[in-house]
């Protein structure tokens, strides 16, 4: 007997308007000469259904396998008035080529028409030998439609049915309706047969809906923690812990799967673009919207279902559905052509062709199944990164300084800010915090905007500098309006004399706002003294950051929007600025110091290239930084490339990564490099390097020969 999916659910008939030529309209007389396209698609189970035949036919199994229903509606069938399908309404755009959703005009269900008639859904398979069911509830009807789902239980039940595969796309809060989820949830308790076959798949978005608290900017490792936690704990998505396997998708940009065993204990899977992050994605894709992602990923999820004969590969399924989401939002919808009468849109069969050597395969990547520690009643609980540094040894660390982030593991999240690559997550979490303030405060930002005052700390030579500018890269150039342009200044107040001083770099700040431009200023080392008072500057700040203000003898000037970034020079990180602020209230100097934190909105630490304090020796983390610091300079220094690497000698790699110390941070590492003899050599090796007594100036000399010479000896 042939597999057979079986579809079933929520329905709508999706409308889409299009110009056809011009686009705008100048008065009211022109809107009889805007032409409008009007288009039709099925959409809810009857997607899903035209969805899973096609991931069926690209997997290689589309003769051998059928799916009901089959799509049968025909235009003359539907009116955008018909009263047994729910209808959703929207603007199409041509964005160069490719067809997507320009606005969303709004939905309107099928009980809310001037003569309701009862909703349709797909009718079950008069044979009952539905092998995989697939289930479409968007809280539209079928849920609440007991007759209905009623049918579906009974399949469910028999043997010929070997997967339930839910999508709830909406109301996924805990409620005591008699509904087709708590018929499902009771069930589990009760039936073996079923808690063995369920598969529910939903979003993030989703669960954000029922007030939960699950971030979409920071790093892969909070976004699995945030979803582990909040379906373990918030009071209104208890019926999902009952679910044996629960697949939660970020957009097209990642996937969690969660298996609950029957004592209750907890591993889960996350499958993610390693340089992408669910709000990253959404930024970096802004020509238009699509519509059907859930549903894409469920079709490639049902295909995994109907085709495997040793069980179902989870995270293969999720992965492809991953990268068939990503193509749609490519490929966008496909228009009927002018002569076709039927004038259905779609998404097009092609977004399930995957080839081992498509880009975006290598893009995603996973991690392996992990054990959750139970209880998790607190957030603060053992929470291991998704991949540590201390996994790697040194061929991974040589790969890396050699060949970039293509050369790191392909299980390792990466963060991604311009030139500036880190695979630190508190890092890349800190980062992803600053940016996200700083794409908020740049939408349409008013003139009369305070500014946004943001630190940044790290020892002497981090980096903390190029960080920032490397964060705020995408604003600095042409964004086709979307946000405002900033403009970087930068001045170093252990420069400045006096007060006064000050008053002359805050006029070049606002006239760079008044000129529409968002100035992004480093105030570098602002935390030296002033006229020998320790933190002396922090005073002068108060009123320009709370008020957009400054003074200049009787006369108030505005700054306008602006972005302050305080680099700290003498503290290492936040935490130690802020013990310094505490010692000095505490001998009776205070600095205004507590106030001028108070006015903070984000802070990053920037961890250097050396160990920690108290630590002689670098450890696998500060290595792989160096690794990749490494890297950034031999593209910076143009070292022989041979396309897909660097060409450095391994000792020197070794002793660039293994030396004790630099004694000016990433300074010392590049001054290294800047001495070497490389002019006409085509590789870097142990005979570019510069002196002994040159090394002395930056390194421990005769330990970074010996770090090198060691490599040729093992």
């Amino acid at each position: 007997m042939s597999q057979k999916i079986w579809v079933t659910g929520d329905q709508t008939i999706d409308w889409a308007l299009m110009p056809d030529g011009r686009y705008t309209t100048r008065s009211a007389d022109d809107r009889l000469h805007v032409a409008m396209k009007l288009y039709w698609h099925a959409g809810g189970a009857f997607q899903l259904a035209s969805l899973s035949k096609a991931a069926l036919h690209y997997a290689r199994q589309g003769t051998a396998r059928t799916v009901r229903p089959a799509l049968s509606l025909k235009q003359r069938d539907i009116t955008a008035y018909g009263s047994s399908y729910n209808h959703s309404f929207s603007v199409l755009r041509d964005y160069g080529g490719v067809k997507r959703v320009e606005q969303f005009l709004g939905f309107r269900g099928h009980n809310t028409q001037v003569e309701p008639g009862p909703l349709k859904f797909p009718s079950p398979p008069k044979n009952g030998d539905a092998e995989v069911i697939l289930i479409d509830d968007a809280d539209l009807g079928f849920r609440n439609s007991k007759s209905d789902w009623t049918k579906v239980i009974e399949l469910a039940e028999t043997d010929a049915c070997k997967w339930v595969l839910l999508k709830m796309s909406h109301g996924i809060k805990d409620d005591h309706r008699d509904t087709l989820w708590n018929a499902i949830r009771q069930l589990l308790g009760t039936s073996e047969n079923l808690r063995k076959k369920l598969i529910v798949v939903t979003a993030a978005s989703r669960l954000r809906d029922a007030d939960a608290e699950i971030s979409k900017g920071l790093s892969w490792d909070q976004a699995a923690e945030d979803v582990l936690y909040e379906i373990e704990n918030h009071n209104k998505l208890t019926t999902l812990r009952a679910c044996p396997r629960l697949i939660v998708s970020f957009g097209p940009s990642g996937a969690i799967f969660i298996e609950h065993d029957e004592v209750g204990s907890l591993k889960w899977r996350l499958t993610y673009n390693r340089e992408l992050l669910e709000r990253e994605w959404t930024n970096a894709h802004k020509k238009g919207m699509m519509f059907g992602y859930g549903s894409v990923l469920c079709s490639a999820i049902a295909c995994e279902l109907a085709t495997s004969r040793d069980g179902p590969e989870f995270n293969r399924a999720i992965k492809r559905g991953l990268i068939a989401m990503q193509k749609l939002y490519e490929q966008g919808f496909k228009t009927p052509s002018s002569g076709d009468l039927d004038r259905q849109f779609r998404i097009p069969d092609e977004i399930f062709e995957i080839s081992k050597e498509d880009l975006l395969d290598k893009q995603f990547c996973d991690t392996p199944a992990a054990p959750r520690i139970e209880p998790a009643h607190s957030r603060k609980v053992d929470f291991p990164p998704i991949l540590s540094a201390s996994s790697l040894n040194f061929s991974d660390r040589l790969k890396v300084a050699l060949q970039g982030k293509d050369g790191l593991p392909k299980h390792i999240p990466v963060g991604c800010f311009g030139k500036l690559v880190t695979v630190d997550h508190t890092e890349i979490e800190s980062l992803h915090q600053v940016y996200n303030l700083i794409d908020t405060y740049c939408i349409e930002v008013p003139l009369n905007e305070n500014p946004l005052a943001i630190s940044v700390f790290g020892a002497p030579g981090s980096g903390k500098g190029f960080a920032i500018k490397q964060l705020t890269a995408p604003w600095m150039r042409d964004n086709d309006g979307e946000r405002s342009t900033i403009a970087p200044l930068e001045f170093n107040l252990s420069q400045l004399n006096t007060a006064s001083d000050l008053v002359g770099a805050l006029h070049q700040v606002r006239d760079i706002a008044l000129d529409g431009k968002v100035p992004l200023v480093l105030w570098d080392e602002f935390d030296s003294p002033l006229e020998g008072q320790p933190l002396g500057w922090l005073r002068y700040f108060l009123s320009p950051i709370q008020d957009g203000k400054f003074q200049q003898d009787e006369v108030t000037h505005l700054i306008g929007p602006c972005i302050f970034v305080f680099a700290g020079g003498t503290s290492e990180n936040f935490e130690k600025f802020k013990q310094e602020v505490k010692r000095l209230d505490a001998e009776g100097r205070g600095s205004k110091g507590e106030d001028f934190l108070s006015r903070m909105r984000g802070n990053v630490d920037i961890p250097g290239v050396n160990p920690p304090s108290g630590t002689s020796k670098p450890g696998p983390t500060v290595m792989l930084r160096r690794a990749l610091v490494l890297n950034s300079m031999f593209d910076k220094f143009k070292i022989a490339n041979d396309g897909e690497k660097f060409e450095v000698e391994e000792g020197v790699v070794q002793a660039f990564m293994e030396v004790s110390r630099y004694e000016h941070g990433v300074r010392s590492m590049e001054a290294i490099i800047r001495m070497s003899n490389l002019r006409g050599r085509e590789r870097y090796t142990r005979a570019s390097l510069p002196s002994l007594e040159q090394l002395k100036l930056h390194v421990d000399g005769e330990e970074f020969l010996e770090k090198m010479r060691s490599r040729r000896h093992s």
